[in-house]
């Protein structure tokens, strides 16, 4: 995904012997860890089943939008999209209750931080992504988790 320009350079990064994506897997792990040791299982779970079905329908609602946008250019319908338009509207209806039914039914603080968590990431998104923003000490410390774990971009064809 970093060649993309979707992840930071050095979650792409494999062990330069074993061809492991190594700095994700710790990423992954730690963060796992840190989930799983600030409260229950159960909450952890609640939580992601929240986020899940939220992306979910998000992606449904992208692939509406892309096939309309592709009936409308005039493109060739054969080959872009071969899902009905009815099951990602379905699909869509689906993801939003399984998203607002939780929140209607039993509120909680953590389904509003969850929320503002992923549109927070919208203020990182627009200034490094969209506007392709560089930031110097970001390098050094590339470079520096390069060296200490051994890390390295894989080729293109991996």
């Amino acid at each position: 995904m970093y060649f993309l320009g979707h992840t930071v350079k050095l979650l792409s990064m494999a062990d330069v012997t074993d061809n492991v994506p190594l700095m994700s897997l710790l990423t992954y792990t730690i963060l796992a860890t840190v989930m799983v040791a600030a409260g229950d299982i159960l909450s952890l779970i609640r939580f992601l089943s929240f986020t899940r079905w939220f992306i979910f329908g998000l992606c449904f609602l992208s692939l509406i939008i892309l096939k309309v946008k592709a009936l409308r250019s005039g493109q060739d319908d054969s080959n872009v999209f071969t899902v009905p338009m009815a099951l990602p509207i379905v699909m869509v209806i689906i993801s939003f209750l399984l998203t607002l039914v939780p929140i209607l039914t039993e509120p909680m603080w953590s389904y509003l931080y969850a929320g503002l968590f992923m549109f927070g990431g919208l203020i990182f998104y627009f200034p490094f992504v969209y506007f392709k923003l560089k930031v110097s000490c970001f390098e050094r410390v590339t470079i520096f988790f390069q060296l200490l774990f051994r890390v390295g971009m894989p080729n293109k064809n991996v």
